[in-house]
């Protein structure tokens, strides 16, 4: 997936936007055919990918609801203009339906396309389990009926492969009042424009409690369920596990943006059997949008423990190496086949900031250098709620400490569960500087983990801070809790100079721990000992073991 194309991009990538009607046949026996065009559909729709016999015609809710179904009959898709032209079928189911269909007009907005990718169906229940209890940014359940926590309306299963949820139906069915005559000529006008006459509608209903569910012969049975909460995923109407005899309108598609909506049911044929409940089959979102946790990507975290695929991906970035270029990674397939088009590429430009006296100036070239960094776009789309799944940032070069703000903004910092890096520095190499110390303190306090993916070692380390000090050190994943046991020596230096010094820091070591049988200090009753040289080189002591490694200073900051 090209990111950028993603990011955007406000549709999701199984529908289009809406489609107008260009030309409107004559009413034939309550029927009538429509062409619709949908235009500015995005390149990431799937239904340019997919067999046309996946892909049909969703009318809206509203018109389903007053019995206007809408079926589409011929397809023409054109992915290099994004545009789409469909021919639709629209038929009167009842009184209220007929009467509908003759307001129709031209201009009027009456559906989308749905893309039923079957690669995008959900199969184990599992996923959708995991849901339930929680919520969004905004406390909003991520998936219930009647409540955050779910309700014994609504049933999981396995049918067929795929995942299937039975939802329960109220008693009752739905009639209109008389008010709902007077009302029509509105809707219609609504169509044409873009106000939603779905929550107004509901004025006009009235549920009868004790008639029966039964649908009769050229009228629309209108039925509802508890108030329903989807956010993760679309649903669907399974039309082949109804009974044979009803069928459900085309508006049978559930957005992934129905909160407390979503509940009620559009019903035609001729049965007298009482229906009972409705199934749903579900459909994936873009991996961004899913609002998984990290904790539920098993296969991500086993990406990330293996040092060979982390190196491996870090060379899928777009050269040249002096760019920089980031990616926002939250699933382990979605790491796996990393390609330089998944990251997003800034050219470097150094600007000196204004002379004193200049603040609204300065302001100005820090909001357009922020913007020029590569991570900008997917922070800003975890803060705007276009990224709503936990993960872990890719870049090239350490984050520059003018995005501490946004990493340490509060959606982020719940959605960023890493940061991997190759380089420390752009203008610093394997150096950072005082600013940069000071944003891997802030991102340890906020519980950001960052690592280090080293070419020089060829290890993968972990920014480390002592408990207790201000101070911490990159270290190999193996040894983190070698280190936080161990009495750590710095000692200043350089490499510039050749010299036996490592003779001088094993005697300087091996004293220390003699100094253990004869002093009482704290520091010294550590399991481990460690020197570092704040050089280029440093040195390590551990117990009876001793080792030489060449690792960058900044490891040791």
């Amino acid at each position: 997936m090209n990111s950028q194309l993603f990011l955007e991009t406000k549709y999701l990538d199984l529908v289009t936007p809406d489609g107008i009607i260009t030309h409107l046949g004559p009413i034939n026996e309550n029927t009538r055919v429509a062409t619709v065009f949908i235009n500015q559909i995005p390149s990431l729709f799937v239904g340019f990918e997919i067999d046309l016999n996946h892909i049909f015609f969703n009318i809206k809710s509203t018109l389903a609801q007053l019995g206007v179904n809408g079926i589409g009959i011929e397809y023409q898709l054109d992915k290099q203009n994004g545009c789409a032209e469909v021919k639709v079928h629209l038929s009167a189911l009842g009184k209220i339906g007929a009467e509908m269909l003759k307001q129709i007009e031209v201009g009027a907005t009456i559906g989308r396309l749905f893309a039923a990718d079957e690669r995008r169906r959900v199969r184990d229940p599992d996923y959708l389990l995991r849901m339930f209890g929680r919520s969004d940014r905004w406390g909003r359940p991520l998936l219930s009926l009647g409540g955050l926590h779910g309700s014994d309306h609504l049933i999981l299963d396995k049918v067929d492969g795929r995942t299937v949820a039975y939802l329960s139906l109220l008693k009752g069915r739905g009639e209109y009042a008389s008010t709902i005559h007077g009302f029509l000529p509105t809707v219609a006008k609504a169509l044409k424009s873009s106000l939603s006459m779905r929550e107004i509608l509901k004025l006009h209903q009235e549920w009868e409690l004790d008639q029966p569910r039964e649908v009769n012969k050229d009228e629309l049975l209108l039925v509802r369920t508890l108030p329903l909460h989807i956010r993760t995923v679309f649903g669907h109407v399974a039309q082949e596990l109804l009974s044979t005899e009803v069928q459900h309108t085309t508006a049978s598609v559930l957005q992934p943006d129905t909160y407390a909506s979503g509940d009620v049911y559009e019903l035609y044929g001729n049965s007298q059997r009482e229906i009972t409940d409705i199934p749903l089959e579900f459909y994936t979102l873009e991996p961004y949008r899913e609002h998984v946790y990290f904790s539920d990507r098993d296969q991500l975290q086993s990406c990330l423990e293996d040092t060979h695929v982390l190196f491996e991906a870090f060379k899928t970035a777009p050269k040249p190496i002096e760019n920089r270029a980031a990616v926002f990674v939250v699933k382990g397939e979605q790491f796996l086949n990393l390609k330089p088009e998944t990251w997003i590429t800034r050219t470097s430009r150094f600007q000196e900031f204004p002379k004193w006296g200049h603040g609204a100036r300065q302001a100005l070239m820090v909001e357009r250098f922020i913007e020029q960094q590569p991570s900008y776009p997917f922070l800003k789309a975890i803060d705007d709620s276009s990224i709503t799944s936990q993960g872990i940032l890719l870049t090239r070069y350490f984050p520059s400490p003018f995005m501490k703000r946004m990493l340490l903004s509060d959606q982020v910092q719940r959605c960023l569960k890493g940061i991997y890096f190759q380089y420390a520095s752009q203008s610093h190499l394997d150096f950072f500087s005082a600013e940069d110390r000071a944003l891997l303190h802030d991102l340890n306090k906020f519980a950001i983990p960052v690592f280090w993916v080293d070419e020089t070692s060829h290890k993968v380390l972990q920014f480390v801070q002592k408990p207790g000090y201000d101070s911490g050190l990159f270290v190999p994943l193996g040894k983190i809790e070698t280190f936080l046991n161990s009495t750590v020596f710095g000692i200043y230096g350089s490499n510039l100079l050749e010299g036996n010094f490592e003779t001088e820091l094993r005697k300087l070591l091996k004293g220390v721990i003699e100094m253990r049988q004869e002093m009482n200090h704290p520091l010294l009753k550590k399991r481990y000992t460690s020197c570092f040289n704040y050089g280029r080189w440093a040195w390590g002591y551990g117990g009876r073991k001793s080792g030489r490694t060449r690792i960058p200073d900044a490891f040791l900051r």
